[in-house]
């Protein structure tokens, strides 16, 4: 998995390797998904006043900015943190806790390091 292994917290390295391993798909599509589950949660929010939309947000941009700007051989970093983010089985359900994004934006926050776009990462 590359040095970006030892940068992820434990608990997401089998999700994000999972998903390092499925075929790669086009960033129109990625940027779609992304797209996509931010609205899902800005519904959610809508019935959970304690869902933190603000860093979904944040994730979401990043994430948009990674897909524009990383090289081809880097896309399936990106994608797995893509899939990390829009599929809630990861180490902490999204949609469920106050802390439900920090996860993601750990695995985001990793990929830009790896990918030497640190000044893409989340603030939490």
């Amino acid at each position: 998995m590359d040095s970006i292994s030892a940068d992820l917290p434990q608990e997401t390295r089998p999700a994000y390797e999972r998903y390092l391993n499925i075929p790669v798909a086009t960033r129109a599509v990625l940027t779609n998904k992304v797209n996509d589950y931010l609205v899902t949660v800005l519904n959610a929010s809508g019935e959970n006043e304690f869902l933190d939309y603000p860093t979904a947000q944040r994730i979401s941009l990043s994430l948009i900015k990674l897909l524009e700007l990383c090289p081809e051989e880097h896309l399936p970093h990106v994608q797995a943190a893509v899939l990390y983010f829009v599929n809630s089985d990861d180490a902490s359900p999204d949609l469920e806790s106050i802390l439900g994004f920090d996860d993601d934006a750990d695995v985001v926050n990793a990929v830009c390091r790896f990918l030497g776009r640190p000044d893409l990462a989340v603030a939490l």
